[in-house]
């Protein structure tokens, strides 16, 4: 899918974290043939261990990164139109997208809008789709899934990159956070990424929960924070419990009660 993109002027570089399979093999075999594509191999160390040895080995000349995950896809014109939107809005430090997700046979099990939320005067807003710009509240409540990003390198030099958690998925959170702080955050409303669901991947929302628990930790310490981080921070600590968790989960029933009550009804039908 990279080699698909309406965008050429990229480099693509595969790291190769310790598997087992035949991949880099099968890799190597392309990167022959195409100059832009490169191959790092290194013993496992995790996602973020991946990612940061990529950046590392990455052209000095390289001004916007995107983290593509292993068997997911780009549509074509993902890089043209992030990078074209981050070389029009110089105030902007990250994008981010509507996505697919798809089954391991690249059929396309649902298309999905990013739910972004702010605080309203006694609730819960929903950004709509045509509004780009993300505060810091709505990206610290999910808004952005982190394969789905361009990032201007600018920006992320300036913080403390991609960091290794302790499992649980997400933990990109962080640096997506602290991009949050330095500039501005931008929607894209267009599908332009294929996220590869697989059988035995846990839920989103329970990853996410775990890895927001650590950092609500972190966050309380405030250690090595300015004063407005720390407010930002607790405001976004205290919105993500009060609010954010019961409206998702509401809207979570609310989105499956139909279809739980139809398997309910079928349950009485003769066999």
């Amino acid at each position: 899918s990279v080699q698909n993109q309406t965008f050429t002027d990229w480099e693509h570089i595969v790291v190769d974290d310790g598997s087992t399979d035949n991949s880099a093999q099968v890799v190597s075999s392309y990167v022959a043939q195409e100059p832009r594509l490169r191959l790092i191999q290194q013993p496992n160390g995790g996602m973020q261990n991946a990612r940061k040895a990529g950046l590392r080995a990455s052209s000095s000349q390289t001004q916007y990164l995107s983290f593509l995950d292993s068997d997911d896809k780009l549509a074509p014109q993902m890089l043209e139109l992030t990078v074209s939107y981050l070389e029009q809005n110089p105030q902007v430090g990250l994008t981010f997208c509507n996505h697919y997700i798809i089954n391991t046979e690249d059929k396309i099990l649902k298309t999905y809008e990013r739910l972004r939320v702010i605080p309203s005067r006694f609730w819960v807003k929903e950004l709509p789709q045509d509004t780009p710009q993300t505060p810091f509240i709505a990206v610290g409540c999910g808004a952005c899934l982190e394969p789905t990003t361009m990032i201007r390198r600018s920006i992320y030099e300036k913080t403390s990159g991609w960091r290794e958690g302790e499992g649980d998925g997400h933990e990109g959170i962080e640096l997506l956070l602290q991009i949050a702080l330095l500039s501005e955050v931008h929607f894209l409303p267009q599908n332009l990424y294929y996220y590869r669901l697989h059988p035995k991947q846990t839920s989103w929302s329970i990853d996410y929960d775990k890895q927001m628990d650590k950092l609500l930790v972190k966050w309380k310490k405030g250690t090595g924070f300015t004063e407005e981080e720390k407010a930002k921070y607790s405001e976004l600590a205290l919105f993500y419990r009060r609010r954010f968790l019961p409206y998702y989960w509401s809207r979570q029933a609310k989105r499956f009660y139909p279809k739980a009550f139809l398997l309910y009804l079928k349950s009485f039908s003769p066999l």
